[in-house]
């Protein structure tokens, strides 16, 4: 999760098909363990958990990645997914914010599709980028969805950007 969060964005906006979560930022990654921008915790079936961070001012992007080891899922089975969170931050004027999320549509002409802001039902790691935002506490909230083996482990990673590049 720490090296996904902090991944340097190339191609599209947020995931994509082509560099996933962009180029690996290694130094980035152990600099939010460092500084303990991380934490675990679990959720069961319907139970909604809240984080709140504080962020400073002069943050030019605030980022937010949730990842969890599922169960192993059928191999026959439509959707691989077993368990289920969603994940959400909220600003402090009470705006939402959901995960990026890609078209599955296996079709070669969306496959360069941006990401778009959305529910994600596939994936085991949620991420949610927010540019300028407002100095202030965000409050994150990761609901367990669909838990039917549970409860089930996560980790939140988040990391400020005062250059969005860098």
């Amino acid at each position: 999760a720490c090296l996904l969060n902090s991944a340097e964005d190339i191609g599209n906006a947020g995931p994509d098909y082509k560099y996933g979560y962009g180029r690996v930022n290694s130094l980035r990654a152990v600099r939010a363990i460092e500084e303990n921008r991380y934490l675990s915790d679990s959720v069961d079936q319907a139970e909604v958990n809240t984080h709140n961070i504080v962020v400073p001012s002069g943050v030019r992007q605030l980022r937010v990645m949730v990842n969890w080891l599922d169960e192993p899922g059928s191999a026959t089975a439509a959707i691989a997914l077993i368990n289920n969170m969603d994940m959400t931050v909220t600003d402090p004027s009470s705006a939402i914010y959901q995960p990026w999320v890609l078209n599955p549509t296996p079709n070669a002409t969306t496959l360069n599709n941006p990401a778009v802001r959305g529910l994600d039902t596939l994936n085991s790691m949620e991420q949610v980028t927010i540019d300028d935002p407002a100095a202030g506490t965000y409050t994150v909230t990761v609901t367990g969805t669909a838990i039917p083996v549970g409860p089930q482990k996560y980790y939140l990673v988040y990391e400020f950007r005062t250059d969005r590049k860098s």
